[in-house]
């Protein structure tokens, strides 16, 4: 193994030369923002950007971007972890439908943020791949585009085998939605060694360093909103106390901020308590609406470059990439990326999959031992899934872990907490994080500048 072991990518190509700030007085601001990954950021940007505001405040507990959005995959993607006809069962198809046109627009969201900050942080956009093995994956997966298809939305294009036993199953009413292909080039689409894999579903991806990119966009934000920002890190907050008409949250190190409004754009695991005493109980109620998965990654070196790529194997038993978040079996991706690595062009792929249910997450550290049965779980893939250049050994130059938030449903909570309305939240991951949190940062700056938004499947309930 190298000397990069345990260490993100997205962190170990980051240059962050700023002197971070911690929090050494009490202090007061407009609004509050709890948590300095994809989320916090992008919701200060677009607080500072959209409102008038005057004051915004930063909070992390470590440094910016060194939780989730320092150890995640690295891909773009505006799916959700359950199937769109998951979505119209729970929330009616047209609310369903403005939930995915509001997840899609995040790419634009995205070519804002890039185009007004001048960011130099290569994004590189294409189309993704699912591999499909199954009939039933595969009905599934034109169910959900016809059900776009009546309201319009963009469909993702599936191709079949031509050889697959079981084409005359498919119903008549699907013809529209899928294309036939040779196996052959399925598998080559996929680059896949697997021969189970008989169809595929494409879809726009994309691939950035989300850490350079929050690393940036504070720097930015400093620079440009000098009487209108501040963050502090190494400033954890330990309790925040709502009250009618404000808050106050209270940190580790003895000091105290208050506030109009708070935004927790948390990843639901920080071990903080919520004291509402406006109304009802929140605290217990807000820590049971994320839970904690623990992903495992690893990431290799190819010294030619080739295509940006995100491509997703589902195993057989799967009718969608994760029916049930908590209980159902991982599927493995990998994505690529070119990146420089000791002055010379590289391509970076990087694996995910292996998943560790996290019952108490006051106890996960970035640190903690790498375990051997992810790395037997990556070896396995490559052998038996992904066409890897033949080669003595495969040496993994990056291996990491990171924390996932997932809602119970599946679904990102964006908006104000009903009990008490101070509260904003923008929270849960559940594993696609980076394009969703700029959505949901960008509905917050639209909350506080006090538009009238309609009813969403994002809204917080209880």
């Amino acid at each position: 193994m190298s000397n990069f072991k345990h260490e993100s990518p997205w962190l170990h190509y980051s240059e962050n030369k700023r002197q971070p700030k911690t929090l050494t007085e009490n202090t007061s601001a407009n609004i509050a923002v709890v948590g300095a990954g994809i989320a916090g950021i992008s919701t200060a940007y677009f607080l500072l950007k959209h409102t008038s505001i005057p004051k915004i405040v930063l909070l992390e507990g470590s440094l910016a971007a060194h939780g989730a959005s320092g150890h995640n995959g690295g891909f773009l993607a505006t799916y959700f972890e359950r199937s769109f006809r998951d979505l119209v069962s729970e929330f009616g198809l047209e609310l369903a439908a403005d939930g995915q046109k509001e997840f899609d627009s995040a790419w634009e969201l995205l070519d804002e943020i890039l185009l007004d900050t001048q960011i130099n942080l290569p994004v590189h956009k294409f189309t993704g791949y699912t591999g499909i093995q199954t009939l039933e994956q595969t009905i599934g997966f034109l169910e959900d585009n016809r059900l776009k298809a009546q309201v319009g939305l963009g469909l993702e294009p599936l191709l079949i085998a031509n050889n697959v036993d079981w084409l005359n199953q498919i119903p008549k009413q699907y013809e529209p939605f899928y294309a036939l292909s040779s196996h052959e080039d399925i598998l080559d689409l996929l680059q896949s060694k697997n021969a189970k894999y008989l169809a595929l579903l494409q879809g726009q991806k994309g691939v950035a360093n989300s850490a350079v990119l929050c690393e940036s966009l504070v720097s930015c934000l400093i620079d440009r909103y000098k009487s209108r920002f501040e963050i502090f890190e190494h400033t954890k907050v330990d309790e925040i106390i709502l009250e009618q008409d404000s808050a106050i949250l209270r940190t580790a190190n003895g000091f105290s901020l208050s506030a109009e409004k708070v935004v927790l754009c948390t990843n639901g695991f920080e071990n903080f308590k919520i004291d509402n005493r406006a109304g009802e109980e929140l605290d217990h109620k807000f820590h049971y609406l994320v839970r904690g998965i623990v992903g495992y990654m690893a990431g290799y070196l190819e010294q030619s470059v080739v295509a940006p790529a995100e491509i997703s194997y589902l195993p057989a038993g799967k009718s969608h990439p994760r029916p049930d978040v908590f209980e159902d079996e991982a599927y493995f991706y990998l994505t690529r990326r070119p990146v420089e690595h000791h002055n010379e062009e590289h391509t970076l792929v990087c694996l995910g999959g292996p998943e560790e249910l996290l019952e108490d997450s006051t106890s996960y550290k970035h640190e903690l031992q790498y375990p051997d049965f992810a790395l037997d779980q990556f070896n396995d893939f490559i052998e038996s899934t992904y066409q890897l250049k033949k080669r003595d050994k495969l040496e993994y130059q990056f291996l990491w872990h990171g924390l996932m938030g997932f809602t119970p449903n599946g679904v990102r909570l964006i908006g104000p907490e009903p009990y008490n309305q101070i509260l904003h939240y923008n929270l849960g991951c559940n594993g696609v994080g980076l394009l969703p949190s700029i959505y949901g940062a960008r509905k917050i700056a639209r909350f506080m500048a006090g538009e009238k938004l309609k009813p969403s499947i994002f809204d917080p309930k209880r």
